[in-house]
């Protein structure tokens, strides 16, 4: 409150500096009260020509406190020009605001006419910068969608009018308004219209080699036009590989929501690139999303070569076939993928991420869905996330009610885990003295494993090996 009322002081204060510092704190403001608001206005006609300009940059974000009538009064009154352009910019922002949907200021549809015709007047100037921001105002009106057709189509005219002037003069002002027009294609309300009207001068835009800034605004209008005949142009002019990184960065967007699998690799390409690798995989993923299990299992392989590709890049694709496959209803091509990701998982030594994702599928030895090979895997990855009841299970499933088979992939996991010293005595102990109080029976094959896991662990310690427990 003392601080507020210091800043309603400044503002009255005999000297300049202190009445910008005054408005320098208030823009800082999230919201500004009402009490500051006929103070502020008072200072659109301050005899400093920059306490002005200041009120005018100032009230750009103020648009709640309905300061369009005011603005358009002191506009109108105003001789200089760069303080009259920030007047008009700040009146072009509260008519925006006052007429979008929900707004609780209350407007003249008198006022936005009026406005229209500054900016009408600046775009039709051959200062640049007042070129530049009238055009900007027309646009922020049209996207409004509160015009008859005809009122809009006329703005778009003079806008398309106005750009055809810029070709011949400033490349940085032709990029500014042809950033414009393409925003235009863009909108609900002025796209019909505007697509007709500009996309000659879009796809003209995207050839011309020594202005990036134009091939940006060119590619982003194109993508509103037409997506999927935009991704063919971008390929057509190279664009993927084009100089400036914004550009390539449309055609990487563009290619993820319309492209086909013959995207693929020129986007591999890109998520090598410093700077790409992101927006590419998302691009990639959303391809991705849109093509059959089949396809995605055989293309892993091309993901895996890929410079720039992760394993966590391959898991994903991997996880999406995998959904595919549910879907499709595609029971024996899920299995391969699941089989898939296990084995990498088991590869990487991630244990504790396999022993999760068996608990997300379901995973059960009795049912017999998996490769003798796979569920070696899983009894690998039960044996290092010490998840005994889950190796016990195991084991009773692959017996029966017999011995353990000849030909058991079981057996050479289970050696290698009690062979293995890089894994503590005490796991192996506990895993040891429950799978003997477990009824297994007395089977050759059984208790010759179970002989060679005694010697392993007594090969590993200077004791014995303690005796089994007894319940």
């Amino acid at each position: 409150e003392n601080q507020s009322e210091m800043i309603l002081e400044m503002m009255d204060s005999e000297l300049p500096p202190l009445r910008l510092w005054s408005l320098d704190k208030i823009s800082k403001y999230p919201t500004v009260a009402e009490d500051f608001r006929e103070r502020i206005f008072s200072l659109l006609s301050d005899d400093s020509r920059d306490v002005r300009l200041q009120t005018a940059k100032g009230l750009v974000n103020m648009s709640d406190l309905n300061p369009a009538e005011v603005l358009l009064e002191h506009f109108q009154s105003e001789t200089d020009h760069e303080v009259a352009l920030a007047m008009f910019e700040a009146l072009g922002e509260a008519c925006f605001f006052a007429f979008s949907p929900g707004s609780p200021v209350d407007l003249s549809q008198d006022i936005k006419t009026q406005t229209l015709g500054i900016a009408t007047d600046y775009l039709r100037s051959d200062s640049a910068e007042s070129v530049v921001k009238g055009a900007k105002v027309i646009r922020k009106i049209l996207e409004l969608n509160n015009l008859s057709n005809e009122m809009t189509k006329s703005y778009l005219e003079a806008l398309r009018d106005r750009y055809e002037k810029s070709m011949t003069e400033d490349d940085v002002l032709r990029a500014d308004l042809l950033s414009v027009l393409a925003h235009l294609c863009g909108q609900s309300g002025t796209k019909a219209d505007a697509c007709v009207l500009y996309e000659p001068y879009l796809k003209e835009g995207l050839t011309v080699q020594d202005n990036p800034a134009l091939r940006l605004a060119a590619a982003q209008g194109l993508s509103y036009v037409d997506k999927v005949k935009a991704l063919e142009l971008f390929k057509q002019n190279d664009l993927m590989s084009d100089e400036n990184p914004a550009v390539q960065q449309v055609v990487i967007d563009l290619a993820g929501q319309t492209g086909d699998t013959s995207d693929l690799q020129w986007l591999l390409g890109a998520m090598a690139a410093n700077g790409y690798s992101d927006h590419a995989w998302l691009a990639i993923k959303n391809i991705c999303q849109r093509q059959e299990a089949k396809f995605l299992v055989k293309w892993v392989a091309e993901l895996e070569a890929a410079d720039g590709a992760t394993g966590e890049y391959v898991r994903e694709i991997l996880d999406i076939a995998e959904q595919k496959a549910a879907s499709e209803k595609n029971e024996t091509l899920q299995v391969q993928i699941q089989q898939q990701i296990l084995s990498r998982l088991v590869e990487r030594k991630t244990w504790e991420s396999a022993l999760t994702y068996l608990d997300e599928i379901g995973y059960d030895p009795a049912e017999k869905r998996f490769s003798a090979e796979t569920d070696a895997s899983v009894l690998k990855v039960f044996l290092y996330s010490d998840a005994a009841n889950e190796v016990i299970s195991m084991l009773q499933t692959e017996m029966g009610r017999a011995d353990l088979p000849d030909t058991s992939l079981l057996v050479p996991v289970l050696k290698e885990y009690f062979l293995d010293e890089t894994v503590s005595d005490e796991p192996k102990l506990l895993l040891l003295n429950k799978i003997r109080s477990s009824a297994f029976g007395d089977h050759p094959n059984w208790s010759a494993l179970l002989r060679f896991i005694d010697d392993a662990l007594m090969a590993q310690q200077p004791g014995p090996v303690p005796p089994p427990s007894v319940d």
